[in-house]
C-alpha cells in the first residue's frame, strides 16, 4: 500500500509542474493574442514554448473565443510547417463558411507554412461566391509565387474570377 501511496504522490508531484507550464503558455498566448496592436512574429509565437502550437489550436476551434483571437492564432499557426497543422488549417479553411475572417487566415497560413503544397486547396477558394475570400486565395497563391499558384492565378484572373489589382 505505500508503494501504491508513494507512486500517486509521485504522479502528483510531476503533474503540478506540467499544469503550471500549461497555464504559462495559455496566459502568454491569451495575452499575446489580445494585444491592442497585435502583430506577434514567429519569434514571439514559439518562444512560448512547445505546447503553445496545441494551445493555438485550442483557442482557433473555440466558438466562445472572440473572433479577433480565433483569426489570429489560426494565423499565428501559419508559423508551423508541419502535416498535423497543415490538416488543422485546411479542415478550418473548410468548414467556416459563416466566418469567413477565420478561413480568410487559414488561407493565409496555410500559403506561409505550406507554400507550394497547399496550391491545390488554396485554388479551389479563387472560385468561390464571396468575391473577398477570391481575393485572398488569389493574394496567398501571389504570396506562393510558384509557377503553378501564379498559373492558376492567371487562369482565374482571365476567367473573371479575380480582379487584375491586389
Amino acid at each position: 500500500m505505500r508503494g501504491l501511496t508513494a507512486f500517486i504522490v509521485t504522479l502528483m508531484i510531476l503533474a503540478v509542474p506540467a499544469r503550471a507550464d500549461e497555464r504559462l503558455v495559455n496566459d502568454g498566448l491569451r495575452t499575446l493574442l489580445s494585444d491592442r496592436h497585435y502583430h506577434a512574429s514567429e519569434e514571439e509565437v514559439k518562444k512560448l514554448g512547445p505546447d503553445v502550437n496545441a494551445a493555438l489550436k485550442e483557442i482557433a476551434g473555440d466558438e466562445s473565443e472572440p473572433i479577433f483571437k480565433r483569426v489570429r492564432a489560426v494565423s499565428a499557426l501559419g508559423y508551423f510547417d508541419d502535416d498535423e497543422t497543415a490538416s488543422f488549417l485546411e479542415n478550418i479553411a473548410r468548414g467556416n463558411e459563416r466566418l469567413v475572417a477565420i478561413r480568410w487566415a487559414a488561407l493565409r497560413s496555410l500559403a506561409r507554412s505550406k507554400g507550394n503544397d497547399s496550391v491545390e486547396l488554396i485554388s479551389g477558394y479563387l472560385k468561390d461566391d464571396n468575391r473577398f475570400t477570391r481575393r485572398v486565395a488569389g493574394n496567398s497563391l501571389r504570396t506562393i509565387g510558384s509557377e503553378k499558384a501564379l498559373r492558376l492565378l492567371d487562369e482565374a484572373r482571365r476567367e473573371g474570377y479575380i480582379p487584375d489589382s491586389p
